[in-house]
């Protein structure tokens, strides 16, 4: 049953995507972001993700920074992902554990990265 509602959200967000992207809010894109993540579909994800961030005014939380390094690692575009984790991680968002799980993983990048 939990996996035909997800289903079900996903298939009704993606229409509502396509009908009407323009009333589709920063939260309903991160929304949709998170459950094509959710479904294995990084790219599609990533992109709904920065239509979201994309809006003026809206600062997208340190958890969906976090999802937006993931998916950017997930692609193999380590560059943004750095950039996304870091932006996790100097937010004043009161989500301690992602800001904190942002900052392992820019340094686990800093870790990988060659010397330059």
């Amino acid at each position: 049953m939990r996996q035909y509602t997800f289903n079900i959200c996903l298939d009704y967000l993606e229409r509502f995507a396509v009908l009407a992207p323009d009333a589709m809010t920063p939260e309903l894109w991160e929304m949709l972001g998170s459950k094509r993540s959710a479904a294995g579909q990084s790219q599609a994800a990533l992109n709904a993700y920065l239509k979201a961030a994309a809006y003026d005014g809206h600062t997208p939380s340190s958890g969906s920074a976090v999802a937006i390094g993931k998916l950017f690692l997930q692609v193999d575009n380590t560059g943004q992902a750095e950039r996304w984790f870091q932006v996790a991680a100097e937010s004043n968002d009161p989500d301690a554990l992602a800001v904190e799980t942002a900052r392992i993983l820019a340094e686990q990048i800093n870790l990988q990265s060659p010397a330059v």
